[in-house]
């Protein structure tokens, strides 16, 4: 009997650490089939929190938002045993672009010492079996595989997939739905990297046109067209236009007396995304002729001066005007032979250009100062100038005509040379002596000093001062290297300056209501100063290396809970698309109070 009692003591402890210790696990929801362009909401759980997540990469799809971090737990007594569950959801929304099967590395959560992974996530992507193409020969998505839901999608419609380097494209943002919408919340628009951009002028967007698309009526409307030039050849791939619009939905409270007639409606806010759009680039022909600077389209050039005749050291101007469609503002002066014996600056240049739906069009003048240093009749030659044009798949070459002028002697050169040697090969001639005196004074007005500055005492004080002055400054230049060599303490030193700078920017934002600029700078204004106190990169601060700091350097339970409360609401506002901009002067208060305890506790 005493035997038995004694097995189980020695086997107590074992049970109460089985039953007090928790199981880390991070867990993945993601739907297991999806259609090109579908929206995927893929979502991590991790039952724990102090540890650091670290997404994968999601190759073969294109995120749009993420991590959106949402918190729960949730706490049950039974029998007077109490028992909490804590979970941590990172959400992250993404957009099938291609069809294929697709498997995500597993994400990862560092906790301590030890790393814990989730499941890799295998989708499969499909493509609808509709085989129908638009006006551009490019197959025809349905809604369902823009949107997953078909209610409204957003698409990019380039005026042409194929086009040669510097050819404009033009890339129309049109938006169809088929629900109503109370407004649009935020749009945006991709950087169009490999490309040069330029804003078409766009009517704003106050009313929907219907039209029908596979035999549905959708409500449309353009939100924005861009002139795009490419300039690389290749396949450029345009990224997907995003927008969060406001969904008027019934509220489903009716009234007890009218019923469904005063019944009321919310907002909600949706997000959608376009599709990525390939472009193909094609290069220009190696035949590339003289004159030719990289101008692509249809243009015509006039060349021109103020005056045909002038005399020495006058001012003439010459215009170069090259007008047409095209990528006319990448133009580039062409080159000219001056005669010598002129002497021409710099062109400036002024650019007369609008952009429509038919390209970009408009002239370029190289407006030329020319100067002539010698007398004579002078012959500018023909400018060359050349272009592709794309229509004919050739080059063009435009050829002016011959600008002469005559040029008189000045005034003040009838009988001697010119203010400049003329640059003509003639020979130089020498008229008299080259230097003569405009006044002379007997004796040359010079007086003999009897008085030396080293005899004088003011100048050993002087020199004496200054090398105190410069011994001093040798020393203090030294402590301040000194200083300056250890950049962590340097950091820890401005480290509450530069809390503070980001905290001013953050009142400015909160004035200005913006929600996201202003819980951004939050951020970084507390990660910012820890990362400067605690003298750790910012690369390499996480969670716990915060925790366990602020335990070893003494600063308290509340400093330490305060900092991950503030944290964790600024992210989950901003991630949230749910979320509301609630309370924001009570954050800044609380965030402001948090580094001046952390200013005094932590040194």
């Amino acid at each position: 009997m005493h035997y038995r009692i004694l097995i189980l003591l020695m086997l107590l402890p074992a049970f109460s650490f089985n039953s007090v210790a928790q199981d880390i696990t991070i867990s993945a929801e993601y739907p297991g089939v999806v259609t090109v362009g579908e929206q995927v909401r893929l979502v991590y759980k991790v039952n724990t929190s102090g540890g650091e997540f670290n997404a994968p990469s999601f190759e073969g799809f294109y995120k749009l938002s993420g991590p959106s971090i949402s918190y729960s737990m949730s706490t049950q007594i039974i029998n007077g045993k109490r028992t909490s569950e804590t979970s941590y959801s990172y959400v992250f929304y993404l957009q099938a672009t291609r069809e294929g099967r697709y498997t995500i590395p597993p994400a990862t959560y560092t906790k301590g010492n030890r790393t814990y992974a989730s499941e890799e996530v295998s989708i499969e992507v499909v493509r609808d079996a509709s085989g129908k193409t638009d006006i551009t020969g490019e197959r025809i998505q349905t809604t369902e595989e823009m949107t997953g839901a078909g209610d409204m999608f957003i698409r990019i419609l380039p005026g042409s997939r194929e086009v040669y380097v510097g050819e404009p494209v033009v890339a129309t943002v049109k938006f169809y739905t088929r629900v109503n919408i109370a407004g649009v919340n935020e749009i945006k628009y991709p950087s169009f990297n490999g490309f040069l951009k330029e804003e078409i002028e766009t009517p704003q967007l106050t009313s929907l046109v219907n039209e029908n698309i596979d035999g549905v009526t959708y409500g449309t409307g353009v939100f924005q067209r861009f002139l795009l030039f490419p300039q690389r050849a290749g396949e450029i791939i345009i990224d997907p236009v995003q927008i969060t619009v406001l969904i008027r939905q019934q509220s489903g409270i009716s009234d007890p007396f009218f019923g469904d007639f005063f019944q009321t409606f919310n907002t909600v806010p949706r997000m959608v995304a376009s599709n990525p759009v390939t472009i193909r680039v094609k290069p220009l022909p190696e035949n590339r002729p003289p004159g030719f600077t990289g101008a692509v389209g249809s243009f015509e050039m006039k060349t021109e001066i103020d005056r045909d005749s002038l005399a020495v050291n006058d001012a003439l101007s010459m215009k170069v005007t090259i007008r047409g469609t095209g990528n006319i503002r990448l133009a580039d002066a062409p080159v000219i032979s001056f005669p010598a014996g002129l002497e021409v600056y710099d062109p400036k240049t002024t650019t007369s250009v609008a952009s429509r739906e038919s390209g970009s069009s408009g002239s370029k003048t190289f407006e030329y100062l020319i100067i002539p240093r010698s007398a004579g009749d002078f012959n500018i030659p023909a400018v060359i100038w050349s272009y592709f044009n794309p229509e004919t798949g050739s080059y063009q070459t435009i050829t002016s005509q011959q600008l002469s002028f005559h040029v008189a002697k000045g005034s003040g050169t009838s009988t001697g040379p010119s203010l400049f040697a003329p640059a003509t090969g003639e020979d130089i001639q020498y008229y008299g002596r080259d230097i003569r005196f405009i006044r002379t004074i007997p004796g040359g007005g010079l007086r003999k000093s009897r008085d030396f500055m080293l005899t004088r005492r003011s100048y050993y004080s002087v020199y004496g001062f200054s090398l105190l002055a410069f011994v001093l400054l040798i020393l203090f230049r030294r402590e301040q290297v000194r200083r300056n060599s250890d950049r962590l303490k340097v950091l820890n030193r401005k480290a509450g300056r530069i809390a503070v700078k980001r905290l001013r920017k953050a009142s400015t934002h909160l004035r200005r209501s913006e929600k996201d600029m202003f819980y951004e700078e939050i951020l970084r204004a507390l990660w910012g100063y820890t990362s400067d106190k605690l003298s750790i990169p910012l690369s390499e601060l996480t969670r716990s290396r915060a925790a366990e700091e602020f335990e070893k350097r003494g600063a308290g339970n509340e400093i330490s809970e305060l900092f991950f409360e503030l944290t964790d609401t600024c992210e989950q506002i901003r991630y949230s698309p749910a979320s509301e901009f609630s309370e924001p002067e009570r954050v800044y208060n609380r965030a402001s109070g948090l580094i001046k305890m952390m200013e005094q506790h932590i040194k």
